[in-house]
């Protein structure tokens, strides 16, 4: 018992509160290489108590309200890496120009946790089924990064590497996240399954597509989360479903079979692909649905 409790208290680490991004960039440089940003906390801290998370030192993002934002700039979307999930989940902007971040959000954890998590965190950890980074990819979103170079700017289908890894390089912090602003035309679907109603989602999908004169959806974007450590888009499905092919299993064999070719990490069983396979059909339908009906 002893043993157990020793093991929920994190190693010693230094703390810094710096109160913006760019004395952020500074804390983080002179840290040590082993040194975290902390967001939210809401992975990160279960991890340092449990070691294992081992940072020498944790750079406070709380205070920098420099990156707490949502604004609309020219046909963009913003948002700031320290903005709550849940007020992101709220806000008019987001609801009004992609509502798509809204639906995700509202899947994302308990009201407790989504009061405490960041936009920024979610996308910064790179959780192999989480919300955020599913729909990042589904919309083509900007990570926008700072560091002690400069900025620079990494595409969604870019910023996922590997399970809990990412393209953010030594010593960046996640600024914002830049997302498409989306018309009155543009239809979305949001879809998760698991084992049971309350348990973790073990499939994502994520969907947007254009309304066609005739009720079907064109330019068709479609990311899946459960086939792969990272967040995948289904370029066989998009076409299908944009063509106005009914078949959507054959389309959705067609990118399994370039997955199990791939090298991306080890192919899931059977029940996983049934799993995403009903997740993928299911928003295809709501997609094709008509917009009274479409959920």
């Amino acid at each position: 018992m002893e043993w157990a409790l020793f093991l929920m208290k994190p190693a010693r680490f230094s703390y810094f509160l710096p109160h913006n991004a760019a004395e952020a960039v500074e804390k983080i440089a002179g840290a040590g290489d082993d040194a975290r940003f902390l967001a939210g906390g809401q992975s990160l801290i279960p991890m340092m108590n449990f070691r294992i998370a081992r940072p020498v030192a944790l750079v406070d993002l709380s205070a920098c309200n420099d990156l707490m934002f949502i604004r609309r700039d020219a046909g963009k979307l913003r948002i700031g890496a320290m903005t709550r999930q849940r007020d992101a989940e709220l806000d008019e902007a987001v609801g009004q120009y992609c509502p798509l971040i809204a639906q995700a959000l509202s899947h994302a954890g308990p009201l407790t946790v989504r009061n405490r998590a960041t936009v920024g965190g979610t996308i910064a950890n790179g959780y192999p089924v989480a919300q955020l980074p599913v729909v990042a990819l589904c919309l083509s979103a900007e990570i926008m990064l700072v560091g002690p170079n400069g900025e620079r700017s990494v595409s969604a289908k870019d910023f996922f590497t590997a399970a809990f890894v990412t393209a953010i390089g030594a010593g960046e912090l996640l600024r914002e996240i830049v997302f498409p602003v989306t018309g009155r035309q543009t239809r979305y679907a949001f879809v998760e399954r698991g084992n049971h109603s309350s348990g973790a989602a073990l499939a994502i999908v994520a969907a947007c597509a254009e309304e066609g004169p005739n009720g079907r959806p064109t330019k068709v974007s479609l990311a899946v989360a459960g086939l792969r450590p990272i967040p995948v888009r289904l370029s066989h499905v998009e076409a299908a479903v944009t063509n106005g092919d009914a078949n959507v299993r054959e389309a959705l064999a067609a990118d399994l079979e370039v997955m199990d070719r791939s090298v991306e990490g080890a192919d899931p069983d059977a029940r996983q692909r049934q799993l995403v396979g009903v997740a993928v059909e299911d928003a295809i339908a709501s997609l094709r649905a008509p917009r009274e009906m479409a959920t």
